[in-house]
């Protein structure tokens, strides 16, 4: 009996432990198996959910800061108070917010820097200045006589003071603001260089005639300062003239007394 029992016993402790294994099986392989499926989900949410939805955000800031992207004139190298901006100036895009209220749309010569500027400065009208509002150490407000004024000439046109003699219009004075208008008088801040061309017109028109006149521009924040085409004659040539223009009258005159 006690052998009968003992086989029974290893048999049953077989069974058990087979029973324990298969047990031991399934959870192992459910395990691997829900292991497997959360391993899915997660990958098919980042690959159809999470990416997909990235990319889509990326996008639209990249279109949102295309569409806000305008051009603006910029230093491309530093400039000094009263310089020249034209030859320093390039065109560049950068984002709508970043941009001055003021900043300007064209850039012509009739416009300098207003104080000392570094590169990749946006241009604007508040550091910038007119030419013919820039303050140097010679500039004065001067009273103009002389000069043929158009009846509708009004404060604050900008306009070019030119001579007029023998068909060639020559410009004196380029893209100046008027101050005052008064008794056929013109007010104007002048340099010394400025008065100076203005006097030596004067002085030539006197001795050999012409006119002095101003013209006025139409658009004179987007129109260019004219180029300065007088040059003043030197005294001997002012003297030859009159002497010539002297001799065609009196031959003038005695060819009239012959006939």
């Amino acid at each position: 009996m006690e052998v009968v029992k003992k086989m029974l016993s290893k048999r049953n402790n077989r069974s058990q432990g087979r029973f324990i294994k298969g047990i031991q099986r399934r959870n192992i392989f459910l395990g691997s198996f829900f292991m497997t499926i959360i391993c899915l989900v997660v990958v098919g949410y980042f690959l159809y959910i999470e990416i997909p939805k990235q990319k889509a955000a990326v996008l639209d800031e990249y279109m949102s800061n295309q569409a806000q992207l305008e051009k603006v004139f910029m230093l491309a190298e530093g400039v000094s108070g009263g310089g020249e901006l034209t030859q320093v100036v390039v065109e560049k895009e950068v984002r709508s917010d970043e941009i001055p209220t003021d900043a300007l749309t064209s850039i012509d010569g009739s416009r300098v820097a207003k104080i000392e500027m570094t590169a990749n400065t946006i241009i604007t009208k508040s550091n910038t200045v007119s030419k013919s509002k820039l303050i140097t150490d010679d500039l004065r407000r001067e009273t103009l006589q002389g000069i043929d004024i158009p009846e509708d000439l009004t404060i604050g046109s900008y306009v070019d003071v030119k001579y007029f003699d023998t068909d060639e219009d020559r410009v004196i004075l380029s893209k100046k603001e008027v101050l005052m208008i008064s008794s056929g008088k013109l007010w104007f801040n002048l340099n010394d260089n400025e008065s100076y061309l203005y006097k030596q017109a004067m002085k030539e028109r006197m001795m050999i005639g012409g006119s002095i006149y101003v013209s006025t521009y139409i658009d004179p924040h987007n129109q260019r300062a004219a180029d300065i085409s007088y040059r003043p004659m030197d005294d001997n040539r002012v003297e030859e003239e009159v002497i010539l223009d002297e001799e065609e009258r009196q031959h003038d005159s005695i060819s009239g007394t012959d006939q």
